[in-house]
């Protein structure tokens, strides 16, 4: 019975050092981090784009690796790439940004600051619905409206448990009514929510002087001019060209575009997880 203690209490303190360990690698890991995006900051304040921009793609990659993404990074690097005046590019990093909750006032001023200097062409536009649902991530609207789901389940089940207490019933279909509204809310901030499907074929335009045209040949006929920061929808790749799907004042129009000036809005190594 002694040695049987002993055994557990060795196993105990082991589970203990090994917890501690955990939680002090990942502080570890974490103030790293931090540091490193200290260093981004550091470099670009000082006007070093180059190693700035080095610098957090380099930290980028690593934090993906640990299954982590930075939309603050994101934003820093939209600065970076515009201080260099790669505007498409610019406009592409503060994209990626304004995926994740909560809306950053001064990344959506700064795309359409982008917007109006280049006329670039975008898809959709900064509506009432799209501004609401960018307050959290499409998982947390599911996750409220499938809670909401169940208050209003449970509301019902009281309501038939108190059939001769009318002030009770009242308060209870008025609390039902309350989760049956948030809930259709929440659900409609999951549907207006940006997902990896909606985004997986949509690219940015990075580089200047970039036309779409009628073949997948310089030589042929332009259908228009795409601006740094346009965006267009992949619907077929043929070597090195890509055939597009283009916003258009009155709908969408169609054309092959070099796919080495398009960068997608969220590539696919990147993974499905962030966003949804």
């Amino acid at each position: 019975m002694h040695c049987s203690r002993l055994v557990a209490a060795f196993f105990w303190v082991l589970s203990i050092l090994f917890l501690n360990g955990v939680v002090v690698r990942a502080a570890d890991d974490a103030e790293t981090l931090d540091d490193r995006f200290a260093e981004v900051r550091q470099a670009f304040d000082k006007g070093s784009y180059k190693q700035a921009r080095y610098l957090a793609e380099t930290l980028d990659k690593d934090m993906r690796k640990q299954g982590k993404v930075s939309p603050a990074l994101y934003e820093l690097m939209g600065h970076i790439r515009y201080r260099e005046g790669a505007l498409g590019d610019a406009a592409l990093w503060y994209e990626r940004a304004s995926l994740f909750p909560p809306p950053v006032p001064e990344v959506r001023q700064n795309l359409n600051h982008i917007h109006a200097r280049t006329g670039s062409l975008i898809f959709a536009p900064n509506d009432v619905p799209s501004q609401l649902s960018a307050w959290l991530s499409r998982s947390r609207w599911l996750q409220i409206a499938i809670l909401c789901g169940w208050l209003v389940i449970l509301s019902a089940a009281a309501c038939m448990l108190y059939v001769h207490s009318s002030g009770v019933r009242a308060v209870l279909l008025v609390f039902a009514s309350g989760a049956f509204i948030a809930g259709s809310l929440s659900l409609l901030g999951w549907y207006f929510h940006p997902s990896y499907q909606s985004l997986k074929d949509i690219a940015l335009v990075t580089a200047a002087d970039v036309h779409a045209y009628t073949a997948a040949s310089s030589a042929s006929g332009t259908v228009t001019e795409l601006p740094p920061g346009s965006e267009v929808r992949q619907i077929e790749t043929r070597g090195a060209w890509a055939y597009v799907e283009i916003p258009a004042e009155n709908g969408t129009n169609r054309g092959w575009v070099q796919s080495s000036s398009l960068a997608p809005l969220w590539p696919d190594d990147y993974g499905a997880g962030y966003l949804n």
